[in-house]
């Protein structure tokens, strides 16, 4: 099979949607598939590689030319197949859906929408969305209930979870000294990500519990609010106590869950959270919002813990710290 994946946002950008395509491509391709990867994000990485094919359109700001480049290319290489990859904000895929509706046609919700129905019927109707000839699938339950709720039968969504490869993160733990208690976080440093919330949360931890306990904290990740991160982490004294390593290697990544004793999600605006799925299959407890995509893998009091808000993650950190 042919496979074109239409993604605004691409590698070298990390984040969850980019990491999926690219893992979802490199094994459809390792399963005999022919496979290219269409983007308006650019290669700024010298380093970069991909051994999936890419090809990177240099899209205008209001992405003209992303549906003539579609048509180009899936004719050029004969698709079978289109998959769209869709966030909050998609306007390079939206245009190439609907340049490819003579193609059987798949579009993924990558994120949490507000639940305003009529807002989102709105979207749609402006964008000039071709709903009646696409597919749509969502990441989770809780990506796809607004557009339920906004859509009902005219525009089915089916659930198609992200997924990784859970041998890759079996992994053997370090038991430390039995008095240091490690909480581990990863992802893209952005405001709707709430790794403040986190600082906030290690600085009550650490004055609530016992002085024989040492904490420590690794917040992995790059992005706009790394600045304002690491100033809260100083005006709250926790330099010595929280690293901020700045983007790591998964293999780095698993190094560091190797230390962990919990690993904490705060983002209530999580479509499903493929870096805590990780953590959990690295056998760390997780804890994060039970209004998110969590709950697709993690069990409330089996693999972790869900809470309803700040006050119930720190207690659920607390509880595991003191266990």
């Amino acid at each position: 099979m042919k496979i074109l994946h239409v993604t605004d946002c691409y590698l070298p950008r990390l984040g969850g949607i980019e990491m999926h395509v690219s893992d979802l491509a490199q094994r459809q391709q390792d399963a005999g598939h022919e496979v290219t990867v269409l983007t308006c994000t650019s290669a700024t990485d010298p380093d970069a590689r991909d051994t999936v094919s890419v090809e990177r359109h240099r899209a205008s700001p209001l992405m003209w030319g992303a549906a003539t480049r579609t048509r180009e290319l899936a004719a050029a290489l004969e698709v079978d197949v289109v998959h769209a990859h869709l966030s909050v904000v998609s306007p390079f895929a939206v245009r190439a859906v609907r340049a490819a509706t003579d193609l059987p046609t798949v579009a993924t919700i990558h994120s949490v929408v507000p639940d305003s129905p009529m807002a989102l019927r709105s979207l749609l109707t402006m964008s000039r969305f071709p709903t009646g000839s696409v597919v749509f699938t969502a990441v989770s339950e809780t990506a796809a209930k607004p557009w339920r709720r906004a859509m009902g039968d005219r525009m089915p969504v089916r659930i198609l979870s992200n997924g990784i490869d859970p041998d890759r993160w079996r992994i053997q733990h370090d038991a430390g000294n039995g008095r240091t208690f490690t909480v581990v976080t990863v992802g893209r440093l952005a405001r709707r990500k709430r790794q403040r919330t986190v600082v906030d949360m290690l600085a009550r931890l650490r004055d609530e519990l016992p002085t024989d306990i040492e904490l420590r904290a690794v917040i992995v990740g790059d992005g706009h609010q790394f600045e304002a991160v690491k100033a809260d982490i100083h005006r709250a004294g926790l330099q010595d106590q929280v690293a901020m390593p700045g983007v790591l290697t998964r293999e780095e990544i698993r190094r560091v869950l190797g230390r962990a004793d919990v690993y904490v999600a705060p983002a209530a605006l999580e479509s499903f959270g493929i870096a805590a799925l990780e953590a959990r299959c690295a056998g760390v407890p997780v804890v994060g919002m039970s209004r998110s995509g969590l709950g697709e893998f993690v069990t409330d009091g089996i693999e972790g813990f869900l809470v309803d808000d700040d006050a119930q993650m720190l207690e659920a950190v607390r509880s595991l710290a003191l266990s």
